[in-house]
């Protein structure tokens, strides 16, 4: 069994938003695991699977379970419920928090073993009875000692199966949709990878702990595979791109235009790109298809940008948020507010370049150092015990949480906003305005009852 933790409080939440997903992860695990003869089950709690009743009826030898940083206590919450239902079962951790964290997480967890970077083939040779000894990728106790096996080379991923999307039940994902990249209630979206690895060094990122730094790309040939079985096992032509940078290579994403301009599939798709792009090859994704592109632009100061090595400039961002708004294809930007060292006047510019930009949707957030990133470093007094949901965050000051409202309000309450809004308007994506807006009321209570607590204090 491969399982996805959610807070099970929020999944609901989490579905109006618009950031139910499917774990193409786990689907590659567990794909790789049926060509090898063994019997898989995914359990999702983002869609209100129940672990401890699947557990239950299937009594898996064998319990993998992805973890990110945010959602740690809920993996450990998870470990004793299933220990307490079958105190034999072997149990695996693996994902980006465990890649950064292998050792401590194994102690805080009560894991048997994690597994660092990429799993397809550890789990295949843990699956298979395989001695642990000589499993690459794979760390456990043995009795009090620590073990740190070899670390597993990167795979060709042009080698690996396509995910097991069978193993979901489509229905539970219907309705899934990247806000801005809205599908109907009955239909849902086509998620995947073409990449894997990034040679970027934002200070912020921890991908690297399980990717690398080196680009790896898949062909066409295989992407269009990959599409072409999706259309048929999940009857949509809604795409979504999930790299990080699906604009690593500009040949890489001219093959991938090409190849979908030929299959004859009326295909609506959309990624996640660095604010960086040429004309031309924005015309190119359009005249293919693309509908939306995330941008993470994190900061609208170019010194807080050039701090975090983001490697891109303030001039060039404003320019491809331009370019896309010319072309028709709409943009999404990505902000966080109480970076380290950032000060009113940073803010203040990102301000200035959030209002200036003509986004279409914007998503901001309060900075997070994540376990693996190098900006941790800053942290000297960071310690990787304290519980996740509570403290585990950093907010230098709380100000912050209140300029996360201040500039959620000041872009969306904007009357040129409205207009922009009714010129593009759909029935379609009105929920998406709706359950935003319902999103900013939710930030705002958080942060009236967290300043409530703290004058309470």
């Amino acid at each position: 069994m491969l399982v996805r933790p959610d807070y099970r409080e929020e999944a609901m939440s989490n579905r109006r938003l618009g950031t139910i997903h499917q774990p193409i992860g786990l689907l590659y695990l567990a794909a790789g695991l049926e060509q090898n003869g063994h019997e898989v089950i995914i359990c999702d709690e983002m869609v209100g699977d129940n672990i401890n009743s699947m557990v239950q009826e299937a009594k898996p030898d064998l319990l993998g379970i992805t973890v990110t940083s945010l959602l740690f206590e809920r993996v450990r919450e998870i470990i004793r419920e299933v220990r307490s239902l079958n105190s034999t079962i072997k149990i695996i951790l693996g994902g980006p928090h465990i890649s950064a964290l292998p050792r401590l997480s194994a102690e805080m967890s009560g894991a048997d073993a994690t597994v660092v970077g990429e799993g397809e083939q550890t789990i295949i040779e843990l699956a298979a009875g395989n001695d642990w000894q000589t499993i690459k990728g794979l760390h456990y106790f043995k009795g009090s000692e620590w073990c740190d096996n070899e670390p597993r080379p990167a795979p060709d991923i042009n080698t690996l199966p396509m995910p097991a999307r069978h193993l979901l039940d489509r229905h539970k994902y219907l309705g899934e949709h990247e806000v801005g990249f809205r599908v109907g209630k009955n239909n849902t979206l086509l998620r995947l990878f073409t990449t894997r690895g990034c040679p970027f060094q934002c200070t912020f990122c921890c991908s690297h702990n399980i990717f690398g730094r080196k680009a790896r790309y898949r062909t066409a040939e295989s992407v269009m595979t990959e599409i072409d079985r999706g259309i048929r096992e999940w009857q949509t032509t809604n795409v979504m791109f999930m790299d990080d940078t699906f604009t690593l290579d500009i040949n890489h994403v001219s093959s991938i235009c090409e190849a979908i301009l030929k299959s004859g599939h009326k295909i609506r798709w959309g990624c996640f790109a660095r604010a960086t792009l040429s004309e031309d090859l924005i015309r190119m994704m359009k005249n293919s298809g693309c509908h939306m592109i995330g941008f993470g632009i994190e900061s609208g100061s170019q010194r807080i940008l050039d701090k975090m090595k983001k490697r891109t400039k303030i001039p060039e961002i404003k320019k491809t948020l331009e370019l896309c708004r010319k072309h028709g294809i709409r943009t999404k930007g990505f902000i966080m507010v109480g970076l380290p060292g950032e000060t009113t006047d940073d803010y203040n510019q990102t301000v200035d370049l959030v209002l200036g930009s003509k986004l279409d949707y914007l998503l901001v957030s309060v900075f997070i150092p994540l376990p693996g990133s190098e900006i941790l470093s800053e942290f000297p007094h960071f310690d990787p015990t304290m519980q996740i949901r509570g403290n585990f965050y950093y907010s230098g000051d709380p100000i912050w949480k209140e300029r996360q409202v201040e500039l959620l309000r000041k872009f969306h309450f904007r009357f040129s906003y409205a207009l922009n809004c009714l010129r593009k308007f759909s029935l379609t994506e009105l929920p998406d305005y709706w359950y935003m807006f319902k999103a900013f009321l939710t930030v705002r209570r958080e942060m009236a009852a967290a300043n409530r607590a703290e004058t309470n204090n």
